[in-house]
């Protein structure tokens, strides 16, 4: 039901052909998840266990996993500017900034980065990143949310938000991955 100024509207959703598919499951609750900006069948979750996983609609019963510390991630999201970039609000040390464009010539770093190419702290030690948003406009500022109610802003650098020439064809091929697991 609805409620506005012109009385009680009674609505439904019945989608004719719902998409019912199971992923494969963190092990405890899932924060966040968000699609990404330029690969229709990828998304990113974060969960109180800690890990940040990234998963294709195309392959629902594997996600690449990656836990880059003790304690929960309450929210990632892709950067709108670059695709292999991403960022995690996290329990104990604040936002981290992962890369996931292969180093040296190499794909091995595409699937599972644990360390961040760069922490931003929350305002206080002792506080949580909960929240985070990339501003679509402006893509070098994030915005972060931590759990004593303050809000930091950020400028990042210009790697994290000037795409690499090979970088749309190093997302296809981490999303065509899933098929070989």
């Amino acid at each position: 039901y609805m409620i506005g100024e012109e009385g009680l509207a009674e609505m439904s959703v019945q989608p004719k052909n719902p998409i019912t598919m199971a992923y494969q499951s963190h092990d405890s609750p899932i924060y966040s998840v968000d699609f990404s900006p330029f690969n229709r069948h990828l998304f990113l979750t974060s969960a109180h266990d800690g890990q940040i996983r990234i998963y294709s609609q195309l392959f629902p019963n594997f996600g690449r996993c990656f836990a880059p510390e003790q304690g929960a991630i309450y929210t990632c999201r892709w950067s709108p500017s670059r695709p292999l970039v991403l960022a995690a609000g996290s329990e104990h040390s604040g936002t981290l900034i992962y890369d996931l464009e292969p180093q040296e010539g190499t794909l091995d770093n595409l699937l599972l980065p644990s360390i961040p190419v760069q922490q931003l702290p929350s305002s206080d030690k002792r506080s949580s990143i909960v929240c985070l948003e990339f501003n679509n406009k402006t893509s070098n500022i994030l915005a972060c949310g931590d759990s004593v109610g303050a809000v930091v802003i950020w400028k990042l650098a210009e790697r994290f938000t000037t795409a690499q020439n090979d970088e749309i064809e190093n997302l296809q091929i981490l999303a065509k991955s899933f098929g070989d697991t």
